[in-house]
């Protein structure tokens, strides 16, 4: 499914930059967003538990990075066209260029964490102290019927059990495992916080950025890269600024 909510958002961004009519060309950058939003979320619903950290995650994380990369970049571009710009660079930024720039910065912030988060999180899955045995069973069972259908939607292998299954019934049955897995996982943060502090790392937002990270004196610079075109967040405790940047 994510092939073709990343497929969409392409085209309709082309469009976009080939449409004369203003409305138009930003309605059409507007749907395109939302395509490449459902496409990472497609993504880390497939990602999330079911591909460990072995050949498949590797192989799917590297097929699904353009997905994070075409998102940051044009929600980036869409952010320099909603303020006013100087030249390449949009300063001081508000509004919904803000809104843009910020999405954008979050997406290339996942992008870059998932692959070494996940693999922390499955390190520290061997804290199993004051965990009961049989919830680590479940969770492992589940982990296992995940990965399963996981690959075999992601063409890695073909399970024979799932071959005569349609898509949107597998896709259905993931979902279903993956409830049912945060359901186990809420309850082994409980019966271990030790557990829970050491799997709950997560990206920071810019708000998180802004206020627990920098001081008055300290500028955060993320440079995103891409083929067609780069950028450059320049983070202050304040504001921020957005550069674009050559491919």
């Amino acid at each position: 499914m994510w092939p073709a909510q990343l497929g969409m958002g392409r085209s309709q961004w082309a469009q976009a930059g080939q449409e004369k009519d203003a409305k138009k060309s930003t309605k059409l950058r507007e749907s395109a967003l939302a395509n490449f939003q459902d496409a990472i979320a497609t993504v880390e619903t497939l990602r999330a538990g079911s591909l460990r950290a072995d050949e498949s995650r590797t192989i799917f994380l590297s097929t699904t990075k353009d997905v994070f990369d075409d998102a940051a970049n044009a929600f980036a571009e869409m952010a320099l066209l909603s303020a006013p710009a100087n030249g390449n660079s949009a300063e001081a930024m508000s509004g919904k260029a803000l809104e843009y720039a910020t999405a954008a910065l979050r997406i290339s912030e996942q992008s870059r964490a998932r692959s070494l988060l996940d693999l922390l999180s499955e390190t520290n899955a061997a804290v199993t102290q004051g965990i009961p045995p049989e919830l680590l069973k479940r969770k492992q069972d589940n982990l296992d019927r995940q990965q399963e259908i996981a690959e075999t939607l992601t063409g890695i292998s073909l399970a024979a059990e799932s071959d005569k299954k349609k898509p949107s019934d597998l896709e259905s049955a993931l979902e279903k495992l993956q409830t049912e897995f945060e359901e186990i996982e809420n309850q082994i943060r409980t019966a271990s916080p030790r557990y829970a502090s050491l799997t709950a790392g997560k990206p920071l937002s810019l708000a998180e950025v802004q206020s627990g990270v920098l001081d008055d004196q300290t500028m955060l610079l993320e440079y995103s890269l891409g083929r067609d075109a780069s950028y450059l967040w320049a983070v202050t405790k304040s504001g921020v600024s957005l550069y674009k940047l050559p491919a």
